[in-house]
């Protein structure tokens, strides 16, 4: 889905492979998409409309999850049909949301930044620049970010927990929970109910992670969190625009002035995005992660699988299950999805490096 709904309708899709728990691109079709990619990185009417796009999944995303239920009563009432509707509508949007954005990272680190530190560098070197005594601007000033991102509400969220907890001498989150279920610590318990109504879809990025909506696993994680100083976006724009000025001037020798402006602009605009994605993906598959656990424990109360099993079934497996929630998964189906299971904590180091390692299983799509 990646070249059709970056705007690149010539090329094929590009195949994937999941081998040793890493993505695998056929180098054919991967090969013509990044070319295509670079020459879009530097039309700026693409850059344009890839970013109005961008913006625009995350809010068309959305719009679906209001078809969601909100609470355990809703998810235990949904029928098969309904599991399947919610599936099948949740995504088609989040593919175009997640291939939008595939290339955002890739567009920065490869292409852009590199651009960036290359052209820095042949500006300090040009006028002798190894100086001791003079700190002249480096690519890093260029691109400190500006804007604020979803990331760091999050922490600066974690930060008032922490500290709170800190400053009234709780030194676990079991101790801080004791006080708040005592009626003593009004404060963090209105921080906390904020920080679950706000984050409450917030989790670690591993597959089989349980969200973190439990005030404890909140807490706790808060009080392991380290201490964050807050990005100053002021200092950051002051030291980016000393630097755009310095570099742009000394690139007009190259005649690279007008590429480096633009490659610093669009590469604020993808870290943006890029930041904010790796939020907001989180955020919008929490609700069909909710579904999916619903049907797992649908299918626990009846001996079929095991726990954590139901993230190794694929998307077209889950709706055929749900379509007949009355009936028995397929023994067959099952050993495939335990075959997958082991391979992934084989390679993921979730297990020791004893066990049977797992069959291999033809899944390009």
């Amino acid at each position: 889905m990646v070249p059709r709904l970056m705007g690149f309708p010539d090329l094929p899709p590009m195949y994937v492979k999941w081998i040793r728990c890493r993505y695998r691109f056929r180098a054919d079709v991967f090969a013509a998409v990044w070319e295509a990619v670079v020459r879009g990185t530097w039309d700026p009417v693409y850059m344009a409309d890839l970013n109005r796009r961008v913006r625009r999944s995350y809010d068309q995303l959305g719009e679906v999850l209001v078809l969601f239920p909100t609470d355990d009563e809703g998810l235990r009432a949904l029928t098969g049909p309904q599991i399947v509707a919610l599936i099948t509508s949740w995504w088609p949007r989040w593919v175009e949301f997640f291939a939008l954005c595939w290339f955002i990272q890739a567009q920065g680190d490869d292409i852009l930044y590199p651009f960036i530190e290359e052209t820095v560098k042949a500006n300090i070197e040009a006028i002798g620049g190894r100086s001791t005594v003079v700190g002249w601007p480096s690519a890093a000033d260029l691109v400190l970010p500006t804007t604020a991102v979803l990331s760091g509400e999050y922490m600066a969220s974690m930060g008032r927990l922490r500290e709170t907890m800190l400053g009234r001498g709780f030194e676990t989150a079991a101790a801080a929970i004791t006080a708040i279920e005592r009626g003593e610590a009004a404060e963090l318990s209105g921080l906390l109910d904020r920080h679950l109504a706000d984050w409450h879809w917030m989790r670690d990025r591993d597959l089989i992670f349980e969200p973190w909506d439990s005030p404890h696993r909140v807490l706790d994680t808060a009080l392991r969190t380290g201490s964050h100083t807050p990005v100053s976006y002021q200092e950051n724009l002051r030291r980016n625009l000393l630097g755009i000025g310095f570099h742009a001037d000394l690139a007009r020798a190259s005649g690279r002035h007008r590429e480096l402006a633009f490659a610093v602009r669009n590469l604020h605009d993808l870290n943006v995005e890029r930041e904010n994605h790796h939020v907001l993906w989180l955020k919008y598959s929490y609700p069909l992660r909710r579904v999916f656990l619903e049907m797992e424990r649908r299918f626990l109360d009846r001996g079929v699988i095991e726990p954590g099993d139901i993230w190794f079934f694929e998307a077209p497996e889950l709706v055929d299950l749900a379509a007949d929630l009355a009936a028995m998964p397929d023994g067959e189906l099952v050993a495939v999805v335990r075959n997958r299971r082991r391979g992934f904590e084989h390679e993921a180091r979730f297990t020791a490096g004893a066990e049977t390692p797992a069959v291999d299983e033809d899944d390009y799509y």
